[in-house]
């Protein structure tokens, strides 16, 4: 079944648009309405718009979590094996 809706329509009733990138297995799936680089998301579709925000912030904040503790982890690595090493030397 083929449906004719504009695109003042869908702004109308208020149906949520983003940038198609950003609901690529929508896009694949032909779930959405294109127009101008935005995807017109259903409501039925709309779990896919959260769950990839959930994903692409959590990603985002492992990352900034993650680099800083690795950096820590790997300065005292290198601090503890100076000191046994000084250590070894100055009691051996």
């Amino acid at each position: 079944m083929c449906w004719f809706i504009s695109h003042r329509t869908l702004i109308l009733i208020g149906v949520p648009q983003v940038k198609w990138t950003s609901v690529p297995d929508l896009v694949e799936k032909r779930r959405v309405f294109l127009k101008d680089g935005w995807a017109y998301v259903p409501s039925r579709e709309q779990s896919s718009i959260v769950f990839q925000e959930f994903q692409t912030r959590l990603e985002r904040a492992l990352e900034v979590i993650y680099h800083p503790a690795h950096e820590c982890n790997h300065k005292l690595n290198l601090n503890g094996k100076k000191d046994d090493s000084k250590g070894a030397t100055a009691n051996g």
